[in-house]
């Protein structure tokens, strides 16, 4: 239970990471 909590919570951070390098490269080309 614990591993698959801690899972989805790295999963979640891995997107969060991802959706913020691309709104930086996004407003840097803009």
């Amino acid at each position: 239970m614990l591993s698959n909590i801690s899972e989805c919570v790295g999963v979640m951070e891995i997107i969060k990471c991802v959706r913020g390098r691309l709104t930086d490269w996004c407003s840097s080309v803009i």
